[in-house]
């Protein structure tokens, strides 16, 4: 009738886990049992009774598993626990926007035909624990450079997800030109009344 004892230490935390909280490891039986021992010398077994996620941000969380170890004549020794604990430290991943070709403007119309997207730019990348938005495009700069008959316009930004992992240097090209013909009309001419000979006379 004696429950299994703890012989050494038991089963230690398991830290650093690089993940979320939602995908935090699943309770592991064979685990729960490092250290027990039965007084008869069988196979003890490790049954979970209970899961506490606390603190459960995915910058850092830790699951406490509380559980108890019985022997194979089901004697138990109860209130067991080990933890797991981690947070989320991989940056976000995914591409820059392929930038505009062929905008037609003057360089002085750049910044307003080559429109830096935050939103749509969050589009293009993803992070294992949450969806990226425009308020995770940080640090936004903007160059323009050429002339009215060719320019570009480059956009460098970073990408931080909610716990402060940062893809750094981002960046894309958009490029334009004028492209327009110069517009307007000729003079109407005037009427002169005079001979042929005198056409260079009269025109000047």
């Amino acid at each position: 009738t004696d429950a299994p004892s703890l012989t050494g230490t038991g089963p230690a935390a398991i830290t650093g886990i690089n993940n979320c909280a939602a995908n935090a490891p699943a309770f592991d039986a064979t685990y729960a049992v490092t250290g027990y021992t039965d007084d008869c010398g069988g196979t003890v077994t490790a049954t979970l009774t209970n899961t506490d996620l606390n603190p459960s941000s995915d910058c850092g969380w830790t699951v406490t598993y509380t559980y108890e170890v019985a022997d194979a004549c089901n004697n138990k020794l109860t209130g067991q626990t080990y933890t797991v604990s981690g947070a989320d430290a991989d940056a976000p991943t995914g591409n820059a926007p392929a930038g505009l070709n062929n905008l037609n403007g003057c360089m002085s119309e750049a910044l307003t035909l080559a429109v830096f997207d935050a939103a749509a730019v969050a589009t293009g990348y993803s992070d294992v624990c949450a969806t990226l938005t425009a308020a995770n495009i940080v640090n936004y700069s903007v160059s323009v450079s050429g002339s009215d008959c060719a320019w570009t316009v480059d956009h460098t930004y970073d990408v931080v997800d909610d716990c402060g992992n940062r893809l750094s240097g981002e960046t894309y090209r958009d490029q334009g030109s004028d492209k327009d013909a110069p517009a307007g009309a000729a003079p109407a001419g005037t009427d002169y009344n005079g001979c042929l000979a005198e056409n260079t006379t009269l025109s000047v």
